[in-house]
């Protein structure tokens, strides 16, 4: 959804925000329905909007004008229709705001540090083994002391002289640790949790660490290798379905068919063009975009490219999921430097548990921007009445004792009591959580509280903080809005008033035409010759089977043979190919080809069943704008013709 939301807002050109911060023309542009717009506001939309149209009628500030109208009559059409009221919609827009919040909650020192420290870990590879004694958060003291001293002692035994495969083994609680001695091999950041990365790239290679814990449970680890990262390479590929429509084709053999080709002297790129059922790269001559190792879903696919020593080499075929492949390295990068690679990086630094650094800065930082400090008094009252019972769950806080008025935290006016903090503690209680003291419970949970309320205040008054947060969160508030309307109003209709379809497809059928195709058969060679040869054979009654038997023998690929149907406008037709029915002349000068034409079929019109997305795409277009005229004409729109003068003058579009 999230996804059609932002197509949504791209081709609605959708406002970014009707908050204005620190306007420098405050002129009303145009009212709609008392709704007042002005210069700066419009100014702002415009620029940002601009690149996004497409018709170039639409580009100067009249014609956008009318695209801005449009998308503002839907938005006063959707609060009108409540939409903004509805439970799905609050819930979606709470999920939305928690997380954009989390974008703008960070400390920006903490977080470069980090993302420089990424980015010379994704440099340098490690190779390493290890050995886990599994514990979690809510084992009991008796049992985390049990794990320690467990890892303890297995470390104790390799530096004592067993082997690390011997101990891991036998210690391990890594299931693969039985049969792999703990062996992990090659990783880089962002492939570990951030404590194991961190100690494996901070242990001299061949030394054991100390033991260190993660959500897992207690690790040792030993870096046993180092290696520059691979990089990126660009590759191309041949790709055959292993699915086939055509159930004579059979994927190994026509890939193997194609690879003797390819031995045979044929460019790679027009194989691929010709042959690659890889749409996408198939027709750019097999060309992929630029991977690393473990970006792509299939690893097998990786490894095949990145075995190749020099650029320009080919695989043999190989198999995926997917089908079969013949890949050609073309190119290899190098990572890339800091500043071409520090976007992608602090994205992924915000998502795994460094980001619990960058918070315990933000929460420092925040409570020095608020002026938090936790009184003594409050974490002496509170020791004084916490009892032991907390690590049974059990510790019933007395909401009748003095002084719970007190206050405990303000936050501008955001006032918290003794009282708040209290019952904070009583919901706090988990009995899987064992405390060495009462004061420990108190002291973690009081500091929990602060920092939790304080987080909290400043995450509802962040539109007030951060002008950039509140453009956003508008953006996507319309944008929601925006999708509901368009939904309930257009999209559902069309789906559902099959009558309505089928009445737009009558009125319009002369928009779905066929044009004149055939259906043929095409035998593809280099050698003309050869091509001669299957045309005489095809002439004297030989089938198409006959001929790739007898000009295709053993490993020897002569011939490829395809059967489809093509539209005689099709450009990958010959344009010297006689269009009747019968065998073809041997067309072509350096690639060859016979053509056996079975049947020609007439143009007309498009069954309604064949061309069903498209005409419901048109119908859906047209009911939009039926609708948007009739906003419209109820609309009161009143634009300000001198203001927009002067405005389309100094944007220097007339």
């Amino acid at each position: 959804m999230i996804r059609r939301i932002k197509n949504l807002l791209s081709l609605s050109f959708l406002v970014i925000a009707s908050i204005s911060y620190g306007q420098q023309d405050s002129d009303i542009l145009l009212t709609i329905n008392e709704e007042k717009i002005s210069v700066a506001e419009f100014k702002r939309v415009y620029l940002k909007n601009l690149n996004l149209v497409q018709d170039d009628s639409q580009k100067d500030v009249e014609g956008y004008l009318d695209l801005f109208i449009d998308y503002k009559i839907k938005i006063q059409e959707a609060y009108n229709q409540k939409l903004d009221e509805k439970e799905t919609y609050q819930r979606e827009m709470k999920g939305y705001r928690r997380q954009l919040v989390k974008n703008h909650l960070t400390d920006i020192e903490v977080t470069d540090k980090l993302v420089k420290e990424a980015y010379d870990r994704i440099n340098e590879e490690v190779k390493a083994r290890h050995i886990l004694v599994r514990i979690n958060d809510e084992s009991n003291a008796a049992d985390t002391l049990k794990a320690f001293n467990k890892i303890i002692e297995a470390r104790k035994k390799i530096i004592d002289g067993d082997s690390f495969t011997s101990v891991a083994k036998r210690y391990s609680d890594d299931p693969s640790a039985k049969q792999n001695g703990g062996e992990l091999g090659w990783f880089k950041a962002f492939k570990m949790v951030y404590p194991f990365e961190t100690t494996a790239y901070n242990t001299p290679v061949g030394e054991i660490s100390k033991p260190f814990r993660t959500r897992f449970g207690y690790h040792i680890v030993q870096p046993t290798e180092r290696r520059k990262s691979a990089g990126e390479v660009a590759a191309s590929h041949i790709m055959i379905a292993l699915k086939q429509k055509d159930t004579t084709v059979d994927p190994e053999k026509r890939i193997n068919e194609i690879y003797a080709l390819l031995r045979q002297g044929e460019p790679f790129k027009s194989l691929a063009i010709k042959y690659s059922e890889d749409k996408k790269s198939g027709k750019k001559g097999g060309t992929l975009n630029k991977f690393s190792k473990g970006q792509l879903s299939s690893t097998t696919f990786e490894n095949k490219v990145f075995a190749l020593n020099k650029e320009g080499d080919y695989t043999e075929p190989f198999k995926t999921d997917f089908g079969w492949h013949i890949a050609k390295l073309e190119k290899r990068y190098p990572i890339g430097s800091y500043d071409q690679m520090k976007y992608e990086l602090e994205s992924k630094v915000k998502r795994d548990a460094r980001a619990r650094i960058i918070s315990e800065r933000l929460t420092d930082r925040l409570f020095e921007k608020y002026n938090v400090t936790i009184p003594n008094d409050l974490v002496s009252f509170f020791n004084a009445i916490v009892t032991d019972a907390v690590n049974q769950e059990k510790w019933k806080f007395d909401a009748t004792l003095d002084g719970l008025d007190k206050i405990a935290l303000t936050l501008n006016d955001t006032i918290y009591s003794y009282m708040d903090v209290g019952e904070f503690l009583e919901r706090s209680q988990v009995r899987s959580k064992k405390y060495a003291s009462t004061s420990e419970f108190v002291e973690n949970k009081i500091a929990s509280f602060f920092e939790t309320k304080t987080l909290q205040y400043h995450e509802e008054h962040l539109e007030e903080q951060d002008p950039d947060f509140a453009g956003i969160i508008t953006e996507y508030k319309e944008g929601l809005l925006l999708f509901d309307l368009m939904e309930s109003t257009i999209w559902n209709r069309a789906k559902t008033d099959s009558l309505g379809l089928l009445k737009y497809y009558n009125k319009n059928s002369k928009n779905y035409q066929w044009d004149k195709r055939i259906d043929a058969t095409v035998i593809n060679t280099s050698d003309k010759a050869v091509a001669e040869q299957a045309r005489q054979m095809l002439n004297d009654g030989q089938t198409v089977d006959q001929v790739t038997a007898a000009l295709n023998e053993g490993t020897q690929i002569n011939i490829i043979v395809t059967r489809r149907t093509f539209s005689v406008n099709d450009p990958s037709l010959p344009k010297r190919l006689n269009i009747a029915l019968g065998i073809s002349d041997v067309l072509g000068e350096k690639d060859y080809e016979v053509y056996q034409i079975h049947d020609i079929l007439p143009a007309g019109v498009k069954a309604l069943d064949e061309v069903k997305g498209q005409v419901a795409t048109d119908f859906q277009k047209e009911v939009e704008e039926i609708w948007v005229k009739q906003l419209r004409d109820n609309a009161k729109i009143d634009i300000n013709t001198k203001v927009l003068k002067k405005l389309s003058k100094s944007l220097n579009v007339q």
